[in-house]
């Protein structure tokens, strides 16, 4: 889920660049809805990459404590 979410973010800016570039001088009117959508997408994506993080550190700490038991 991580790679996902990052690879939506990549895609986000990449659509933001060529975006501005190209679409401006092409239709004024449409730079601003697009930029919009594309806010939105990255603003959930980023939000679901640090909850996916936390989890997968929550989960590795969970699985860390329980070797330190099977130790002793």
């Amino acid at each position: 889920m991580v790679k996902f979410f990052s690879w939506i973010l990549v895609f986000c800016f990449v659509l933001y660049l060529v975006g501005t570039i190209i679409l401006i001088p092409i239709n004024e009117k449409i730079i601003g809805p697009f930029l919009f959508v594309l806010f939105i997408i990255a603003l959930i994506s980023s939000i679901c990459l640090l909850i996916t993080v936390i989890r997968e550190r929550i989960k590795d700490r969970k699985e860390e404590n329980k070797d330190d038991f099977s130790k002793y």
